[in-house]
């Protein structure tokens, strides 16, 4: 699950116009993302997932 959080916010930092990504439901900021429990208590950025790219990428 957090390889997707980080594919979208991977995604949408390609774009000159983001920084970061905050993940809305309903109207309501997301705080915890899935059944899994991750928390998402600030904006998400690229270097949040830093630890997830390959050393050699």
């Amino acid at each position: 699950m957090t390889m997707r959080l980080a594919q979208v916010v991977y995604t949408l930092a390609q774009y000159s116009t983001v920084d970061s990504v905050e993940f809305y439901m309903n109207g309501k900021r997301v705080e915890v993302f899935s059944g899994e429990g991750i928390m998402l208590d600030s904006p998400q950025k690229p270097q949040d997932y830093y630890s997830l790219i390959p050393i050699d990428a």
